[in-house]
């Protein structure tokens, strides 16, 4: 799990580069994260599980908009909703945003020695928030950037 989170946020460090093959290792990156989840442990008690996604907002949002420039708002529908339901927005930056944030928590607990916790955390994430809400959406929306359509 720590690998891909570590994969994850390498792409918001050093000089920023807008091409195809930035488009391709996020996409990779997300596709790591979803597998990621299957190798953690379950969890019975996610009590402990939260994350201040709007904690720096606007500093966490200008560091994804400057490796992701060209980002934006996507229409969306859950795969739930009755037929003809009217799609929604979501934005690919605030997307980006969450998930990095919940990548860096996990990333900070594994570094001080939780382990355990990390992996928690991740899983949590993952069932409650960022797997749920901005991962596979986000990842089709990526896949559209990279194939055009």
């Amino acid at each position: 799990m720590i690998d891909e989170v570590r994969e994850f946020l390498g792409l918001f460090e050093g000089e920023p580069q807008n091409s195809p093959q930035r488009l391709h290792a996020l996409a990779k990156a997300l596709d790591r994260l979803a597998s990621a989840y299957h190798s953690t442990n379950p969890v019975s008690d996610f009590g402990h599980y939260s994350v201040d996604t709007n904690s720096n907002y606007e500093v966490a949002r200008t560091v994804v908009i400057k490796y992701f420039p060209d980002f934006g708002f996507y229409p969306t529908i859950s795969p739930l909703s009755d037929i003809p339901s009217l799609p929604t927005v979501a934005d690919a930056i605030d997307d980006l945003v969450d998930i990095r944030a919940e990548m860096l928590e996990a990333h900070r607990l594994w570094e001080g020695g939780f382990t355990s916790e990390a992996e928690a955390h991740f899983r949590a994430g993952y069932e409650f928030h960022w797997g749920v809400h901005h991962l596979h959406q986000l990842r089709r929306y990526v896949s559209a950037k990279l194939f055009d359509y």
